[in-house]
């Protein structure tokens, strides 16, 4: 008899451990509090720049993620993701990079920073991939969001005391074990205000976070329940208002970004409330800081006069000239000094400098991706709370486009750190928005289990199941349409064929000689006409739905599916075919947990 045991918990938990709520939403959460609230500047001294506690944790992440890729003690997401493609171009472009340099002669500062490169990218590829493949459910998943976001509020009022106080509170945070690796200097002044950031190097960093994490406290905000919606409104405002002082052009454009990309998803109601919190807002900072209207008048008005805009125009040329030395794989990342140099204040000629054309490519395309496929998740969503939240992500991968281009964000280790973070979370997202079939083992309802596949990732299986495409059953969901099936009650519906049968204890998969095979199909018949859900654009014999999540009305299951007789013959005929290749099914190791 083969034996398989789904486990109903988080994808790190091994069966039987649900109640002790360790899952890798809880890593990710201790993964932000070491981002967030140690300071960036306190590191593990043997690894210098790259021994931030939020780094070397990320880098174990990316062991996490390879150990419960490979381990069929633990479950992960196998589907298609482009985010994961992605990334995975991003590593071999930096790797590239690496190499080049490498074979170029280099002095030790810049050799010893290219090593450092490779510790912060594995970090990276760990806290994206880990996010996007390894949380369980929805629920989790909100969880992990309402954590980010009062991390980012702690931070918030870090900055706010030290905008009234003038002391650089992160200085009397301190961690056993880490040493100062950069010690902070005293808070910028502007005008006559100091310029907050908290727990970050730059206050343009910080600026970056809390426009980066604005979008999703609004929607956290708005999709609260009733007990906690005031305490969700009251994080969103800290956030919200915070974020003007740290007085640079970069924060009012973010938050022009947010607003471009979510009013238009929202109610005229909700519109019109926004305006009055906007006028609302100008009308009591004029009053209490009079003075700092008129700074944000000076730094638009001098947009091409002042020396933050020369600097930033010189840089363009002074970067075609490196790049023009190596021009397609760079020297490597983190070999560029612009201490020694000359500093850029964008993230894109960096890229350009240390990976060249190919690594910039990449990086740009890997917050495209992040927007692309926020917005594919918005459109494609049947659920309004899903559309909404896939919509603050964009939001957010709009604001890091852009952000990036004012200075160089990758060299933050709390921008770059929540960068990855927030791409992982738009691929979670997009494999774990209803409606979608999830390539992971999950409880199904009332606590069965089910398995759920996409089909373009199954084509193997796919050939295993059905060898002889005439011997289809009345269910059909083409390859082509991404589409995956859960049946509830247990039962996995291949093309042609309801293979598996009942798995309602959890622990068994029904191994059948090949002669009992056909009469199992054959049982399963009326069963397929109360399992086989049809959601979003699921296609049965070329009829399209569209709209509602919920089941089609069973009358109109039951025409497509009549006939009976005609698809017991079907189902005979299949079960002659597997008679041939039923020792094949071995295969179905690659897919779950199986054992003998």
């Amino acid at each position: 008899m083969i034996s398989v045991t789904l486990d109903h918990e988080g994808s790190l938990a091994v069966p039987g451990d649900r109640a002790s709520g360790r899952d890798t939403v809880t890593l990710l959460s201790f993964y932000t509090l070491l981002l967030m609230i140690v300071p960036s500047d306190e590191v593990f001294s043997p690894l210098g720049g790259a021994g931030a506690p939020s780094t070397i944790l990320s880098a174990l992440f990316l062991l996490v993620y390879l150990s419960m890729l490979f381990n069929p003690d633990f479950k992960i997401a196998r589907g298609r993701l482009g985010l994961r493609l992605a990334a995975i171009l991003l590593a071999c472009s930096f790797i590239a990079a690496y190499v080049s340099g490498n074979l170029q002669r280099m002095n030790t500062t810049a050799l010893n920073g290219g090593d450092r490169g490779l510790i912060i990218l594995a970090g990276w590829l760990g806290i994206l991939l880990l996010t996007a493949d390894g949380i369980s459910n929805i629920t989790r998943f909100m969880k992990l969001l309402e954590r980010i976001v009062l991390a980012t509020t702690c931070m918030a009022f870090i900055g706010d005391i030290q905008f009234i106080t003038g002391k650089n509170l992160a200085t009397f945070i301190s961690v056993p074990g880490l040493a100062i690796h950069q010690a902070y200097s005293d808070l910028e002044i502007r005008g006559s205000y100091n310029r907050p950031q908290a727990t970050a190097a730059h206050p343009l960093e910080f600026a970056f976070v809390l426009a980066t994490v604005l979008p999703i406290a609004i929607h956290c905000a708005r999709y609260a329940p009733k007990q906690r919606r005031k305490i969700r409104w009251a994080q969103c405002a800290i956030i919200a208002l915070t974020l003007p002082l740290t007085i640079s052009r970069s924060a009012i454009i973010s938050m022009a970004v947010v607003a471009i990309v979510l009013i238009p998803v929202w109610s005229r109601r909700e519109r019109l409330i926004v305006l009055a919190i906007a006028v609302s807002s100008f009308l009591v900072v004029s009053i209490a800081l009079p003075g700092l209207l008129s700074e944000f008048a000076t730094l638009f008005g001098g947009i091409g006069t002042d020396s933050s805009t020369a600097s930033r125009t010189s840089a363009y040329l002074s970067t075609a000239q490196m790049v023009v030395q190596h021009p397609f794989f760079g020297t490597g990342f983190e070999t560029f000094d612009p201490q020694t140099a000359f500093y850029t204040d964008n993230q894109y000629l960096n890229a350009a400098i240390e990976v060249g054309l190919i690594g910039l490519t990449v990086l740009t395309a890997l917050f495209v991706t992040g927007w692309v496929t926020a917005r594919r998740t918005c459109r494609e969503s049947p659920d309004p709370e899903t559309r909404h939240l896939a919509q603050c992500l964009a939001a957010s991968c709009a604001v890091i486009l852009y952000d990036s281009s004012t200075f160089d964000s990758m060299h933050y280790a709390i921008a770059s750190g929540l960068t990855f973070l927030i791409l992982g979370c738009v691929g979670a997202l997009r494999r774990l928005a209803p409606g979608r079939a999830n390539p992971v083992f999950s409880p199904g309802p009332g606590g069965a289990a089910s398995l759920t596949y996409d089909l373009r990732s199954l084509k193997m299986l796919r050939c295993l199941l059905v060898p002889d495409r005439g011997a289809l059953s009345a269910c059909r969901y083409p390859v082509d349409s991404g589409l995956g099936s859960t049946c509830s009650g247990g039962v996995f519906c291949m093309p042609g064929l309801a293979l598996l049968g009942n798995l309602a204890n959890k622990t068994r998969l029904l191994s059948y000689p090949g002669t009992k095979i056909q009469d199992r199909c054959n049982s399963n018949t009326a069963q397929l006409q109360s399992s086989i859900p049809m959601k979003g654009r699921d296609k049965c014999r070329g009829h399209r739905y569209g709209g509602s999540p919920s089941h089609q009305p069973g009358s109109r299951l039951g025409e497509q599916l009549s006939s009976a007789g005609r698809r017991e013959g079907r189902s005979r005929a299949a079960a002659a075919n597997l008679r041939s290749w039923w020792p094949r099914t071995a295969q179905l190791n690659s897919f779950a947990r199986v054992s003998q």
